[in-house]
């Protein structure tokens, strides 16, 4: 697993040069999220179900090449509680592809490679000379693949500001190998504000 998380790391930083001889940094962007653990569109009380806790997200961007097709580089970081389960820290290497032939909403497409650390929401326990005693919760790391579908619309030019809404599937694995369980579906409803640097 530290081989793993140690290529991702080279990889994103390998992006991340390779995106900064072609331009800066485009945007920074805060939002809001509701977490499920489900199969798309499937959760267990609607599609976005509103009674969930809600995850934030800080997420920024380096474009690799604009045109009408353009494609950047984003590293998003998330925090979300799955509540009666667990509390996750997800770090995002993404690929966005945007087409931004429309004046006021681009469509856009992100395939992404994480890193996603989990706590339990329980305390956990261990069984030690005769008798349970509490056990620190230092978290379990796992790999993340996802996709997500979303468009930003413009909502002032002076004020270089966009509004962003996007579903997003991330694939968390390997979550328990040994019960042949390769790994579970999370699904995100996203809004954010989207402040454009240049």
């Amino acid at each position: 697993m530290k081989r793993i998380l140690v290529i991702i790391f080279l990889i994103s930083l390998g992006i991340k040069s390779q995106t900064t001889q072609k331009g800066s940094l485009e945007f920074v962007e805060v939002g809001s999220f509701i977490h499920s653990i489900s199969l798309p569109f499937k959760a267990s009380n609607g599609f976005i179900a509103l009674n969930r806790s809600p995850g934030i997200r800080i997420s920024t961007s380096f474009p690799i090449n604009e045109n009408t097709f353009s494609l950047a580089y984003r590293l998003a970081l998330s925090f979300y509680h799955q509540k009666g389960l667990h509390y996750g820290l997800h770090l995002n290497n993404q690929i966005a592809l945007c087409y931004g032939k429309l004046s006021f909403l681009t469509p856009e497409i992100q395939l992404g490679l994480g890193y996603l650390h989990i706590f339990q929401d329980a305390p956990l326990y261990k069984f030690e000379n005769g008798g349970y005693k509490r056990k620190k919760d230092w978290g379990r790391s796992q790999l993340t693949g996802s996709l997500a579908l979303g468009f930003k619309i413009r909502i002032s030019e002076k004020a270089r500001l966009d509004l962003t809404l996007a579903h997003q599937i991330v694939l968390q694995f390997p979550f328990a190998p040994k019960a042949d369980v390769f790994g579970i579906l999370h699904n995100n409803t996203y809004i954010g504000l989207r402040k454009k640097i240049r």
